[in-house]
């Protein structure tokens, strides 16, 4: 939303125009004007364009000299003018302050979605590499102790994985470990009454665990 105003230079040398910030705009002119521009009246409306164009045909009608900008008006005309720029739709302040809370809500939003599909990525791009150097480690026969050697070290590296992404999203349970491993419930217990142990989250609190 933009003020329409109206600002006065000398004896009867008077501007109409809009802006979002008047008093910067009056320095503007300020610049290039040799009178004292003054400030008549200035009024923030939803409907500035077309005011502004209704406002300048008047005052064309009004002077018989001056340019596009500055019109010679006589003290009644630009009362006039003002009581016109005073009968304009006023702008619905509360409503305003609703669109305000809206856009930086859906900014929020907007922000935080953006985060979640990143990480979502990141994490899909490391559990991809974690899965294509799972399957670089050569398959041999092996004896049943070479077997559980080999499972028990899958296990860790598992478990190192599950910290990993318990320690980058902060937040711990079986069920978010299963998602975002892939593997089963008892798997994902375990995990976490390991995570535990290790002093890496808090016990169970309610429904709940902390990562310390």
């Amino acid at each position: 939303m933009r003020y329409i105003y109206l600002v006065k230079a000398g004896e009867d040398q008077y501007k109409i125009g809009v802006s979002r910030n008047v008093a910067k705009r009056i320095a503007a002119l300020q610049t290039s004007n040799i009178h004292l521009v003054e400030l008549v009246c200035a009024k923030k409306t939803i409907d500035d364009s077309s005011i502004e164009k209704r406002l300048h045909k008047k005052m064309r009608e009004f002077s018989g000299t001056g340019g596009k900008e500055w019109f010679h008006l006589t003290a009644s005309q630009a009362i006039e003018i003002a009581i016109e720029i005073s009968k304009a739709p006023e702008v619905d302040v509360a409503e305003n302050i609703v669109q305000d809370l809206k856009k930086q809500i859906q900014t929020i939003i907007d922000t935080y979605e953006s985060k979640i599909a990143d990480e979502r990525r990141q994490l899909d791009e490391d559990r991809k590499a974690y899965f294509i150097q799972r399957t670089k480690i050569p398959v041999k026969a092996a004896s049943v102790p070479d077997r559980e050697a080999e499972r028990q070290k899958a296990d860790e590296r598992d478990y190192e994985l599950a910290k990993a992404i318990v320690l980058e999203h902060q937040h711990v349970s079986t069920s978010f470990l299963q998602r975002h491993m892939r593997i089963g419930y008892g798997k994902a217990a375990r995990f976490v009454e390991r995570m535990e142990k290790d002093g890496l989250i808090s016990p169970l609190d309610g429904m709940h665990r902390s990562v310390l």
